[in-house]
Protein backbone atom coordinates (compact mmCIF):
# COMPACT_ATOMS: atom_id res chain seq x y z
CA UNK A 1 0.00 0.00 0.00
CA UNK A 2 2.84 2.40 0.80
CA UNK A 3 4.30 1.72 -2.17
CA UNK A 4 1.11 2.58 -4.53
CA UNK A 5 0.65 5.51 -2.44
CA UNK A 6 4.37 6.89 -3.29
CA UNK A 7 3.92 6.11 -6.57
CA UNK A 8 0.80 8.19 -6.65
CA UNK A 9 2.80 10.83 -4.94
CA UNK A 10 5.50 10.87 -7.23
CA UNK A 11 3.02 11.38 -10.23
CA UNK A 12 0.98 14.66 -8.64
CA UNK A 13 4.61 15.86 -8.44
CA UNK A 14 5.33 15.77 -11.84
CA UNK A 15 2.31 16.38 -12.78
CA UNK A 16 2.35 19.97 -11.08
CA UNK A 17 5.81 20.30 -12.37
CA UNK A 18 4.54 19.54 -15.76
CA UNK A 19 1.29 22.36 -15.70
CA UNK A 20 2.80 24.63 -13.07
CA UNK A 21 6.48 24.29 -14.21
CA UNK A 22 8.80 25.66 -11.91
CA UNK A 23 10.86 29.29 -10.46
CA UNK A 24 14.58 30.02 -9.65
CA UNK A 25 16.30 32.77 -8.53
CA UNK A 26 19.13 34.87 -9.92
CA UNK A 27 20.98 37.41 -7.77
CA UNK A 28 19.96 41.38 -9.08
CA UNK A 29 23.26 43.02 -10.07
CA UNK A 30 23.95 46.86 -10.75
CA UNK A 31 20.78 49.21 -11.35
CA UNK A 32 18.23 46.74 -10.30
CA UNK A 33 20.30 46.30 -7.10
CA UNK A 34 20.12 50.16 -6.94
CA UNK A 35 16.87 49.97 -6.72
CA UNK A 36 16.05 47.67 -3.77
CA UNK A 37 16.09 44.25 -5.66
CA UNK A 38 17.83 41.76 -4.30
CA UNK A 39 16.73 38.70 -6.59
CA UNK A 40 15.32 37.65 -9.84
CA UNK A 41 12.44 35.24 -10.30
CA UNK A 42 12.78 33.04 -13.48
CA UNK A 43 9.98 30.93 -14.22
CA UNK A 44 10.68 27.88 -17.11
CA UNK A 45 6.95 26.02 -18.35
CA UNK A 46 6.89 23.17 -20.27
CA UNK A 47 8.57 23.91 -23.53
CA UNK A 48 6.58 23.86 -26.90
CA UNK A 49 7.76 21.43 -29.69
CA UNK A 50 9.60 23.83 -31.69
CA UNK A 51 11.21 25.05 -28.21
CA UNK A 52 12.15 20.77 -27.07
CA UNK A 53 13.20 21.21 -31.04
CA UNK A 54 16.05 23.89 -30.68
CA UNK A 55 16.96 22.39 -27.24
CA UNK A 56 17.21 19.03 -28.56
CA UNK A 57 19.61 20.52 -31.59
CA UNK A 58 22.53 22.53 -28.78
CA UNK A 59 22.16 19.35 -26.88
CA UNK A 60 23.15 17.21 -29.71
CA UNK A 61 26.13 19.76 -30.48
CA UNK A 62 27.54 19.07 -26.91
CA UNK A 63 30.74 17.46 -27.33
CA UNK A 64 31.20 14.60 -24.34
CA UNK A 65 34.15 11.76 -24.18
CA UNK A 66 33.45 10.03 -21.37
CA UNK A 67 36.85 8.36 -22.06
CA UNK A 68 38.97 11.39 -22.10
CA UNK A 69 36.93 12.63 -18.64
CA UNK A 70 37.56 8.87 -17.06
CA UNK A 71 41.35 9.47 -17.89
CA UNK A 72 41.84 12.41 -15.81
CA UNK A 73 38.22 14.13 -14.64
CA UNK A 74 39.43 16.94 -12.80
CA UNK A 75 41.74 18.28 -16.08
CA UNK A 76 39.44 17.03 -18.89
CA UNK A 77 36.48 18.75 -17.03
CA UNK A 78 37.71 22.32 -17.36
CA UNK A 79 38.39 21.36 -21.05
CA UNK A 80 34.51 20.99 -21.72
CA UNK A 81 33.91 24.37 -20.16
CA UNK A 82 35.16 26.49 -23.42
CA UNK A 83 33.45 24.32 -25.55
CA UNK A 84 30.16 23.70 -23.67
CA UNK A 85 29.59 26.44 -21.92
CA UNK A 86 28.03 29.31 -24.18
CA UNK A 87 25.91 25.74 -25.97
CA UNK A 88 24.43 24.96 -21.97
CA UNK A 89 23.55 28.89 -21.24
CA UNK A 90 22.29 28.89 -24.58
CA UNK A 91 19.75 25.46 -24.12
CA UNK A 92 18.54 27.41 -20.80
CA UNK A 93 17.67 30.72 -22.46
CA UNK A 94 15.36 28.52 -24.65
CA UNK A 95 13.37 26.95 -21.77
CA UNK A 96 13.00 30.45 -20.13
CA UNK A 97 11.87 32.40 -23.19
CA UNK A 98 9.82 29.06 -25.01
CA UNK A 99 8.67 31.65 -28.14
CA UNK A 100 9.88 31.38 -31.24
CA UNK A 101 9.89 35.19 -31.66
CA UNK A 102 11.06 35.71 -28.00
CA UNK A 103 14.26 33.18 -29.30
CA UNK A 104 15.33 34.85 -32.49
CA UNK A 105 15.12 37.82 -30.81
CA UNK A 106 17.04 37.86 -27.29
CA UNK A 107 18.00 33.82 -26.73
CA UNK A 108 22.04 34.59 -27.54
CA UNK A 109 21.26 38.08 -25.09
CA UNK A 110 20.05 35.74 -22.34
CA UNK A 111 22.46 33.17 -22.64
CA UNK A 112 25.25 35.70 -22.31
CA UNK A 113 23.34 37.47 -19.59
CA UNK A 114 22.95 34.15 -17.83
CA UNK A 115 26.80 33.23 -17.93
CA UNK A 116 27.62 35.87 -15.78
CA UNK A 117 24.74 35.49 -13.48
CA UNK A 118 24.59 31.52 -12.90
CA UNK A 119 27.26 29.28 -10.77
CA UNK A 120 27.80 25.77 -12.05
CA UNK A 121 25.68 24.61 -8.99
CA UNK A 122 22.85 26.61 -9.50
CA UNK A 123 23.11 25.73 -13.94
CA UNK A 124 23.17 21.92 -12.32
CA UNK A 125 19.85 22.77 -10.80
CA UNK A 126 18.18 24.71 -13.54
CA UNK A 127 19.31 22.08 -16.15
CA UNK A 128 17.75 18.99 -14.18
CA UNK A 129 14.62 20.97 -14.12
CA UNK A 130 14.69 21.91 -18.24
CA UNK A 131 15.28 18.32 -18.75
CA UNK A 132 12.66 17.19 -16.11
CA UNK A 133 9.64 19.40 -17.37
CA UNK A 134 10.84 18.93 -21.22
CA UNK A 135 8.86 15.60 -20.91
CA UNK A 136 10.41 13.93 -23.65
CA UNK A 137 9.07 10.61 -22.36
CA UNK A 138 5.78 11.52 -23.39
CA UNK A 139 7.05 12.87 -26.80
CA UNK A 140 8.34 9.68 -27.25
CA UNK A 141 5.74 7.76 -26.16
CA UNK A 142 3.66 9.52 -29.09
CA UNK A 143 6.27 8.60 -31.43
CA UNK A 144 5.83 4.97 -30.33
CA UNK A 145 2.13 5.32 -30.57
CA UNK A 146 2.17 6.56 -34.20
CA UNK A 147 4.85 3.18 -34.86
CA UNK A 148 2.13 1.19 -33.55
CA UNK A 149 -0.40 2.63 -35.83
CA UNK A 150 1.70 2.21 -38.77
CA UNK A 151 2.26 -1.62 -38.33
CA UNK A 152 -1.03 -2.04 -39.41
CA UNK A 153 0.57 -0.94 -43.17
CA UNK A 154 1.31 -3.25 -45.68
CA UNK A 155 5.01 -3.94 -45.90
CA UNK A 156 6.55 -2.63 -49.41
CA UNK A 157 7.66 -6.29 -50.78
CA UNK A 158 3.69 -7.80 -50.49
CA UNK A 159 2.40 -4.45 -52.23
CA UNK A 160 4.87 -4.58 -55.01
CA UNK A 161 4.14 -8.54 -55.86
CA UNK A 162 0.43 -7.59 -56.33
CA UNK A 163 1.02 -4.76 -58.62
CA UNK A 164 3.10 -6.90 -60.67
CA UNK A 165 0.53 -9.09 -60.46
CA UNK A 166 2.64 -12.23 -59.53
Amino acid sequence: MQETEAILTESKAVDTLLNEGAIFTVEARGLLRLFGKKSIRIHIKQPYLGTLLLISKEYLKIHLDETKLAESAYQNSYMLVPENAKRIALIVSYAILNNRLKIKLFSTLLAKWLMWRINPGKLFKVMTIVVMISNVASFTNSIRLIQAFRMMKPKEESLSRDSTGV
